[in-house]
């Protein structure tokens, strides 16, 4: 080994050279005629075969993506034709509800047309035998415009009611004769 040398400057110590060994090898001794054909065909056989293994796990993997990508392009598009005829049906279905709403003001104009309040008046108290009620018997209500009433079950009339009703009208009916 050669000597080192070290230097102290300014509190500091630098040495020269390096800590490695050197290897007593004969870098000459491998030649190429220390090779043999067999080794040699070996080895370019050996980088062949990773070639194409690299090879064929680049197709496979490119294979792989590119399999996804169509999958993945499917769903999309599925997704967009889903979302299309959905998109029609909504409107098809706000087209039949204007339409059942025109219908709807139409047949409650010709029914509000159709009625004359004055021949109800007259069917009323002359073959029913309506009266109209007195002073007395009409009760005013003071609503307020954003008053509403909740319901909060079904109204069912009971049965006996009807049959009182069913009375009552056999009663006047045959009082009439």
């Amino acid at each position: 080994m050669s000597k080192k040398q070290h230097y102290n400057t300014d509190n500091q110590f630098y040495v020269i050279g390096n800590n490695a060994t050197k290897l007593d090898r004969d870098y000459n001794a491998y030649n190429s005629d220390s090779i043999n054909e067999n080794n040699l065909n070996e080895v370019r056989r050996n980088k062949a075969h990773r070639r194409v293994v690299k090879r064929y796990k680049y197709k496979l993997k490119f294979s792989l993506i590119l399999c996804l990508t169509m999958v993945m392009c499917l769903i999309m598009i599925k997704t967009q034709f889903t979302v299309s005829d959905r998109c029609d049906n909504i409107a098809a279905l706000e087209n039949r509800l204007n339409n059942l709403k025109k219908n709807n003001k139409l047949i409650e104009e010709s029914i509000n047309t159709n009625i004359d309040l004055n021949k109800i008046y007259e069917v009323a108290t002359t073959k029913l035998g309506m009266v109209v009620p007195s002073k007395n018997q009409i009760n005013r209500l003071d609503v307020a415009q954003n008053s509403y009433t909740e319901q909060l079950t079904d109204i069912t009339q009971p049965t006996q009611q009807n049959n009182d009703f069913n009375n009552i009208v056999s009663f006047i009916l045959t009082k009439g004769r």
